[in-house]
């Protein structure tokens, strides 16, 4: 599969994380709605969850386990196995999924990790395990290629994890050689005062350019962007290096090739399949033919296939 990507021009990514305590679960489309023995008849039968702090964790048919150093241990080696084993598929970026409430990001939030040891209280123990994961990571990625880390800059509504929060860790991963920040927000929720992140266009953007700047570590910026304005604006604006994309693309596949339009590079239909490419430069240069250039002789051809008195 990498190979054909690279094929095709593109370079092969691969993410990877730990559910923690949000496994065990149907998927979006079911509302995340936790799996139960009901579920098991059909196949899909729920398991134990691990977790920074059981007491607090939701709740599931089977209770979830407080992880002790062990499992700590166990995981972190799972990460460095899972490394290996995308280097050996052929892949040229790893992330590591710390965002949206999944098992790193249980760690950072003291809203779901209220450990009282190494792993648990103070800021830097909360971001301990995150930046045991990376060091073991980097340390098995080949170093000509980078290592990107997905981070919640703040928690959803009622959170505790908040942006200054991120900028500590970001410098923290910087100094383990991770080399992009990927910065998402939400998936940790709590009963703080606060708010939910706006929807807005760009709604992260800014969230990007404070830990860009402030941790001096590259950065994604990406969530409610849909245009080409939108992206190069952000860029120009330092508030990142790189733009990510993922709902717009759902709804228009084609994105990249109509925003190389939109900013004026030469030959946008590059961007496409070579066959697309071929048929959509055919239409252009046919809106330069003689005949598409004189009204009065495009009204009189018309006539000519319009009108049923015309005789061959």
């Amino acid at each position: 599969m990498t190979d054909m990507i690279k094929q095709h021009g593109a370079v092969p990514a691969i993410q990877l994380g730990h559910s923690g305590r949000k496994g065990s679960c149907h998927g979006a489309i079911e509302d995340w709605r936790p799996l139960t023995v009901e579920d098991a008849k059909s196949g899909l039968p729920p398991w134990q969850i691990m977790t920074p702090s059981a007491a607090i964790s939701p709740p599931r048919p089977i209770p979830p386990k407080e992880m002790d150093h062990d499992d700590i241990k166990r995981v972190i080696e799972a990460f460095r196995t899972a490394t290996k084993r995308s280097i050996d598929a052929g892949y040229d970026i790893v992330e590591i999924h710390g965002a949206h409430g999944y098992l790193i990001h249980q760690f950072l939030s003291s809203s779901a990790n209220q450990r009282d040891d190494a792993y648990g209280g103070s800021l830097e123990n909360r971001m301990r395990f995150a930046v045991e994961v990376s060091a073991a990571v980097r340390e098995e990625w080949p170093q000509d290629k980078p290592v990107f880390f997905r981070l919640s800059a703040v928690d959803g509504k009622g959170g505790s994890w908040r942006l200054p929060d991120s900028i500590a860790l970001a410098k923290a991963l910087r100094a383990v050689d991770i080399d992009v920040v990927d910065v998402s927000s939400g998936g940790v929720t709590g009963s703080s005062d606060m708010p939910m992140v706006p929807r807005i266009p760009a709604y992260q953007a800014s969230f990007s350019g404070r830990i860009r700047q402030e941790a001096s570590i590259k950065t994604i910026a990406v969530g409610g962007i849909t245009t080409a304005k939108q992206a190069e604006d952000i860029l120009q604006a330092g508030d990142a290096d790189i733009i990510a994309m993922a709902r717009e693309l759902l709804w228009n596949a084609d994105w990249p090739a109509h925003a190389a339009e939109a900013l004026g590079v030469d030959d946008p239909f590059s961007y496409l399949p070579t066959g697309y490419a071929h048929r959509l430069r055919l239409r252009e240069a046919q809106k330069t033919m003689d005949i598409n250039q004189d009204q009065n002789l495009i009204a009189k051809s018309l006539r000519y296939f319009l009108d049923d008195n015309t005789s061959s």
